[in-house]
């Protein structure tokens, strides 16, 4: 549960964004989407700009059985929350 944490730069613009992000693993939990039931492991990723008050934020459903994330919350700035869930898989032979 400590959390992996750096800084990361890339150029937006000819502008230099400067971010610090952090990724935790939270636990598991058992989540039920479209495709499925699944157990997952539940990652978390959160970021803030060095440069404003820009942040964003990402909770991550992995299903190893899928091979895949399940769900997925975010959340970027001022833009209002959001989600993806997988609707349906099949496992390459």
């Amino acid at each position: 549960n400590q959390p992996v944490s750096f800084v990361r730069e890339y150029m937006r613009n000819d502008e230099l964004v400067r971010h610090r992000t952090s990724w935790v693993i939270e636990g598991r939990e058992k989540i039920t989407v479209p495709a499925g039931t699944f157990d997952c492991w539940v990652i978390v990723m959160r970021t803030q700009s060095l440069d404003s008050n820009w942040r964003g934020f990402e909770r991550w459903y992995y299903s190893i059985e899928a091979r895949n994330y399940i769900r997925l919350e975010y959340k970027y700035g001022e833009s209002p929350n959001g989600s993806r869930v997988l609707m349906e898989y099949k496992l390459a032979s």
